[in-house]
């Protein structure tokens, strides 16, 4: 299977870097940066582009071409699957939606770890998809490494799902988690976690919830067959959470998380007290899913919701997947 990599930034070299490390059988014809790519139809030789790009971008790498980009390179469709990997966007999902759209009318598979055109284009693009008879596989987008929409589509497969919880956004379980074990206070615990590289030098997307409000619009719509989007969600962060209340709460046995809530009525994103004890109450930089459905009753997934190779090994699994 031949397969053309859009985005060549922190997941897009984890990609490459597994896909050599482990030897898939599947060959890379083509990466493409913003403004070049590196092409060759037989398949590109990963180690040499693993070397050669690490400590440089890839238009500083020997073999790349300025003739080509992203948009030329799917117009060749010289790849089965195609897998976008530029950064997230929820304002207009550019570039991955114009990307993803392309490729799928193209009549290629698609897969992406890009929650934007997943979130605002979700309908438009799993239509698309159906009606040139590929694939379209995001696995990525929802809880990094975590099977969260893979668990209910294949293995939880004939179960309807009743209820969706979790803690869906490492940054602020990491800051949370802080708070409640050394009663310090928000504005020290984000300086020190932008300086662990653990929260985004503006780190608004996390703490005032967008991030896990995107999640929460993929799985009601993946789930619940909702049309929702971001504007449905009822949105509250954790900025306004003292140290004294996040203690208060410690010391009577419960945390408090930034809690995704989705069901067919229900579109929440919010702090939440959740005893200690309950298999969702997960610290660190930890995510939790706890999925309620009719056959298995409940199913709680934890695992790493970021990072270069946990949420590279989730786009490869919708890679083998196709």
């Amino acid at each position: 299977m031949k397969i053309c990599i859009i985005g060549y930034g922190t997941v897009g070299r984890g990609v490459v870097e597994l896909i050599h490390k482990k030897k898939l059988d599947v060959t890379v014809v083509g990466v493409c940066g913003r403004n070049c790519g590196v092409y060759d139809e037989e398949g590109i030789d990963l180690g040499s582009l693993i070397d050669g790009t690490k400590d440089v971008g890839l238009d500083k790498y020997p073999g790349v071409r300025r003739d080509i980009d992203a948009n030329k390179m799917i117009d060749m469709k010289c790849a089965d699957v195609y897998v976008e990997l530029t950064p997230t966007n929820v304002v207009d999902g550019e570039p991955g939606y114009s990307f993803i759209r392309r490729i799928l009318a193209n009549g290629c598979h698609a897969v992406t770890s890009n929650k934007g055109p997943v979130v605002l284009y979700y309908n438009e693009l799993r239509k698309l998809a159906s009606a040139n008879n590929v694939k379209f596989l995001y696995e990525a987008t929802v809880g990094g490494a975590m099977p969260v929409l893979n668990l209910v589509r294949e293995n939880l497969r004939g179960n309807r799902v009743a209820s969706v919880r979790g803690i869906l956004n490492g940054t602020t379980n990491y800051i949370l988690t802080r708070m409640g074990s050394e009663g310090a206070g928000f504005s020290q615990i984000l300086k020190e976690a932008q300086e662990l590289g653990i929260a985004e030098k503006d780190p608004s997307y996390d703490v005032d919830g967008v991030d896990a409000a995107a999640k929460a619009v993929i799985i009601a719509n993946e789930f619940f067959s909702r049309d929702a989007h971001m504007e449905d969600v009822d949105v509250c962060g954790i900025t306004r959470i003292t140290p004294e209340f996040v203690s208060l709460a410690w010391k009577n046995g419960f945390s408090v998380k930034l809690i995704v809530e989705v069901g067919r009525d229900v579109l929440r994103v919010a702090p939440r007290l959740i005893e200690r004890n309950h298999p969702l109450c997960v610290d660190g930089v930890l995510n939790a899913v706890n999925i309620t459905v009719d056959m298995a009753r409940e199913v709680t997934v934890v695992g790493y919701g970021a990072g270069k190779y946990e949420t590279a090994g989730a786009v490869i699994s919708d890679i083998l997947s196709i």
